[in-house]
């Protein structure tokens, strides 16, 4: 009995661990895909330099141009992107109120493989 126990334990972790997995590359992905949406586009180039990456249990997104945090944050010259608001922060703002269902629907997800 108590083997079944610590095996049901192991897989329960197992489980949550790639639950996690998936649910992270979700969201990363869909920040990715909102932060380009909300991106101001004149060449195309700030668009193409956003980027994401997976370390560990920590994801990174990053936008590769020099100017990126002008257009985010503006200047004492001119006003960020989207009148104003950026578009890193609504595209966050975007994805927080999902990822209690995408991490609930990606463990649930893990569970059915056990």
């Amino acid at each position: 009995m108590i083997s079944v126990r610590v095996l049901k334990s192991v897989k329960s972790e197992k489980a949550i661990k790639e639950g996690y997995k998936d649910a992270l590359d979700e969201i990363m992905k869909e920040l990715k895909t909102k932060t380009i949406a909300y991106a101001p586009e004149r060449t195309g180039d700030l668009k193409r330099s956003v980027d994401t990456e997976i370390h560990g249990t920590k994801g990174i997104l990053t936008v590769d141009m020099n100017y990126a945090g002008f257009q985010e944050f503006g200047t004492m010259y001119m006003e960020a992107a989207n009148m104003g608001i950026g578009y890193v922060r609504p595209a966050v703002k975007k994805v927080e109120g999902q990822i209690s269902r995408i991490v609930g629907n990606a463990i649930r997800k893990a569970f059915r493989r056990l």
